[in-house]
């Protein structure tokens, strides 16, 4: 489903969350990553939660080992969603690399993907400084400013 065609809700809750694990796991000095997920499918996607998964991670990188995987996978079922958002810090501007683009969780049409600026040092909630980018048959791609203002929705 294109981002034209549908709405996000994240909850207050959900953004402040992700902002306090960017803070807490990233220290200001290291990548960061969170996962936004919903049992919601159609043109509005309410956020139910924020998951922080144990990973790896440096100033310059986040992975995830198979075993980390296999137990947000499980933590998934148990919760009856699925991962919608994947979130990521970047030390200074926000992009999508060769690396974002090959290791996301999900490469699926419609799989969004965030990254932030700064160590998120700002937040999340002014995603136009943010790097979003969309799977879409098979490559990742920007979603502009002016489609991201009309995709999430703030409570």
């Amino acid at each position: 489903m294109s981002t034209r065609s549908r709405r996000l809700v994240v909850p207050a809750s959900v953004r402040k969350e992700t902002e306090r694990h960017f803070r807490e796991c990233g220290r200001g000095s290291r990548e960061c990553l969170v996962f936004w997920t919903s049992s919601d499918g159609g043109d509005e996607i309410r956020i139910a939660r924020s998951i922080h998964p144990p990973h790896d991670s440096t100033a310059v990188t986040t992975d995830l080992t198979g075993a980390q995987v296999c137990s947000l996978n499980m933590d998934l079922v148990d919760h009856g969603d699925r991962v919608v958002v994947q979130l990521h810090t970047h030390p200074g501007r926000a992009f999508h690399s060769q690396r974002d683009d090959e290791l996301a969780l999900v490469q699926t049409n419609g799989f969004l993907s965030i990254v932030v600026p700064n160590f998120a040092r700002e937040g999340i909630r002014a995603l136009p400084d943010c790097y979003v980018a969309e799977f879409t048959n098979g490559a990742w791609r920007q979603v502009g400013p002016d489609v991201v203002t009309e995709l999430f929705w703030w409570e």
